[in-house]
């Protein structure tokens, strides 16, 4: 389920929004805040920016109110929850701290780099249950595990009311517990994590199995940037030299990234006879596929393409490992792939992003230039016209983590699925799985990690007069 954010200030400015905006709000910009008053003339200007762009590029335009007089609203805020399109719209935002949202989709941002799952307790308490550690994080450094229970932090039970301070604090004392079968075991260790702003790189684990009649790549891959895009070619070239026959893709922490990045991770999945085919395709509103109608190269701007990569592993078939949190550029790709290659999907839910989305920024008035809007702009579809999975798509094999495994390993449940499907022998998992962890759900570090992107950049400019 997708929580709606229509607001995104500054921590200093927040209003009462109830507690899921907090928590986005404070996880996502605990740093390098804009906090100093706005400026003569500010608010005016940047309300007349998302005005301009949200009547001309917003996916859903025509639900926009007549006769919307942005002078008559407080600030750009009140403005976007006039303009906005509830009904569908689960993601669009305004922001004043435009750099800290590109930050984030480039994968920098103010993290101790782990996930977890809320462990219900009993009331409106919790634990923490985590189910991931990036290595490139201070948690790792600390020597936070995946399969640790955060029992405490800083000697304070979890609740739902403490929770978005308590989890996302300068210096965090965690008390360590582990699950043994259905309840939880106090191991009367503590672990102190700081999180701090760095470049995350979304390339974690690849490994090559030899499982007697395969050879297997598994592939643990958590953004599409664009800045890493030469690591993953490095990647997709390893496993062409290793000669493998198929690939586990490893998506279950993937909130997305950009699209182009996402292309290109395709096309280096297919052969290189499918570059030039259609990857994906593009639904705008009214008014933009009016005037794209109008240009040259009006096929460019309602179909992407597979394009040419330095490298193709022209595999038969995929599989896919996935998660509710699992969203939008992860879904893209395996909604595009199955136009062309069988993909099994492995693991749970996907989260239901159908949307790609700009961040749009007015650079040229420095007044508000730390001013951004974050808006969906249109629907994608794969090359079979597939769009509107909003409910995510469902997994051809419901499998359950066990979030204590070590992720690559070949008894972790999704994998070993994944392994057994590929040379038909049964794989035994470490161990079964209690109850407990089917009753959890996720807690999110960062606001990209939590609502997904799939970002299109470079647009043109076309501001309706």
């Amino acid at each position: 389920m997708h929580i709606k954010l229509k607001k995104m200030k500054s921590l200093l400015q927040i209003r009462t929004l109830g507690l899921a905006f907090l928590l986005i709000t404070i996880i996502t910009f605990g740093a390098c805040k804009k906090d100093e008053p706005a400026q003569p003339g500010e608010i005016e200007l940047a309300k007349e920016f998302v005005f301009d762009y949200t009547r001309s590029f917003y996916l859903w335009e025509e639900h926009i109110p007549a006769g919307i007089d942005y002078n008559a609203y407080s600030d750009p805020f009140e403005l976007l929850d006039a303009m906005y399109y509830d009904i569908l719209d689960l993601w669009s935002f305004v922001t004043d701290d435009y750099y800290g949202i590109q930050n984030s989709l480039d994968g920098i941002r103010k993290a101790a780099g782990y996930k977890y799952r809320q462990i219900p307790t009993g009331g409106t308490s919790f634990y923490a249950l985590v189910e991931y550690v990036h290595t490139d994080g201070e948690a790792f450094k600390a020597g936070l595990e995946r399969g640790n229970v955060i029992m405490k932090v800083n000697g304070q039970t979890i609740t739902q009311e403490n929770f978005q301070t308590l989890l996302y604090q300068d210096v965090m004392v965690f008390d360590i517990g582990e699950l043994v079968g259905e309840t939880v075991v106090d191991l009367n260790k503590t672990v102190t994590v700081s999180p701090k702003e760095q470049a995350f790189n979304p390339i974690l684990l690849s490994k090559v199995f030899d499982t007697g009649t395969k050879k297997v790549g598994y592939f643990l891959y958590d953004q599409f940037i664009e800045d890493f895009e030469n690591e993953l070619i490095a990647v997709l070239s390893n496993f062409e030299s290793q000669g493998i026959d198929d690939m586990v893709l490893d998506l279950r922490y993937n909130p997305g990234g950009y699209v182009s990045t996402c292309g290109k991770f395709a096309s280096m999945i297919l052969s290189a006879s499918n570059t030039g085919d259609v990857f994906l395709t593009q639904q705008w509103n009214d008014y933009l596929t009016a005037e794209f109608n109008k240009e040259t190269d009006a096929d460019s701007y309602f179909n992407l393409y597979f394009p040419s990569v330095p490298v193709n592993l022209g595999l038969s078939r995929l599989y896919v490992l996935t998660s509710d949190r699992s969203a939008s550029a992860s879904e893209a790709i395996i909604n595009a792939l199955e136009s062309y290659i069988p993909v099994t999907i492995i693991g749970g839910q996907t989260s239901g992003k159908y949307t790609a989305a700009a961040l749009f920024h007015d650079d040229k008035t420095a007044l508000i230039d730390n001013w951004g809007l974050y808006l969906v702009i249109n629907k994608i579809a794969n090359a079979d016209g597939v769009t509107d999975y909003v409910n995510g798509l469902t997994p051809d094999h419901l499998v359950y983590d066990d979030y204590t495994t070590p992720l690559g390993d070949e008894t972790e449940p999704l994998f070993a699925k994944a392994l057994e499907l590929i040379d038909g022998v049964p794989v035994k998992t470490s161990k079964v799985l209690p109850e407990i962890y089917k009753n959890t759900k996720p807690g999110f570090e960062n606001w990209l990690d939590k609502e997904g992107a799939m970002i299109q950049k470079e647009l043109p400019s076309l501001i309706k007069k």
